[in-house]
């Protein structure tokens, strides 16, 4: 997230968030977040996702401007720290990690309007954490097929995440590569399937890999009507990094 508190600004990382999804973070998250600042810095407040940070995000940062995340926030407990007081009954106090930071550099810094007695931590509440999934996701790079370089970029892409479907573009399925990248993703050869034409797209996806070649449009073109439809969608460039 991107904080402002006069005359301070500064970007606030989710550890948890952080560790699950490194790759996603480095590549989309924190550009997302500088751009926020950059674009604060150059053309002033409100900024939000509007054209001047989207042009940003395109211009400085070759990455689709993307609003949206396919990370599982609910891996990651906003308060998980949990303390008491001196009141009787014993009264409890769910803190977050900014929170019991302070506490633990300054004991007794916290109290209970009501007892008045410091707060003293009581336990930390596990947060049990599901798997990430990726309902259904649609890979194609157009009639090129599927090159080496491709799988560890798709890789890198889908991190943790499990696959319920996998859907390829006709492009993909005469590839040698597609059967690595099944394996690669790790998808049930029952969860994956062939989509027929190149003219079309698959319907009811949830996210969306395009690996442009050469230069070609196609690629960007299905970006944007499949990000209209709420799809998650990455565009990659066969000659660099994510666009």
């Amino acid at each position: 997230m991107f904080c402002v508190k006069k005359p301070r600004q500064w970007i606030r990382i989710n550890r948890i968030l952080l560790d699950a999804n490194p790759e996603e973070f480095f590549k989309q998250t924190i550009p997302h977040e500088v751009a926020h600042l950059v674009a604060r810095q150059i053309y002033g407040r409100s900024m939000k996702h509007g054209p001047e940070w989207r042009a940003i995000m395109r211009d400085c940062f070759g990455l689709a401007p993307d609003r949206c995340h396919s990370m599982d926030t609910s891996i990651s407990s906003k308060r998980p720290f949990v303390y008491q007081c001196s009141c009787m009954p014993v009264k409890t106090f769910s803190l977050s990690s900014r929170m019991h930071a302070q506490i633990q550099r300054r004991p007794g810094s916290r109290f209970c309007k009501l007892c008045k007695g410091a707060l003293v931590l009581s336990h930390i509440e596990v947060v049990e954490q599901p798997k990430q999934k990726m309902e259904s996701l649609f890979i194609s790079a157009g009639t090129d097929g599927l090159v080496d370089s491709d799988l560890e970029k798709v890789r890198s892409i889908v991190g943790k995440h499990q696959i319920g479907r996998l859907i390829l573009g006709p492009g993909c399925a005469v590839s040698k590569n597609a059967e690595r990248l099944r394996k690669l993703l790790r998808v049930e050869e029952g969860s994956c399937r062939i989509h027929p034409s190149e003219s079309t797209l698959p319907g009811a996806l949830t996210h969306a890999v395009l690996i442009a070649c050469n230069g070609n449009t196609r690629a960007s073109r299905a970006a944007e009507v499949l990000r209209e439809k709420g799809v998650i969608v990455r565009v990659l460039s066969r000659q660099g990094a994510p666009a």
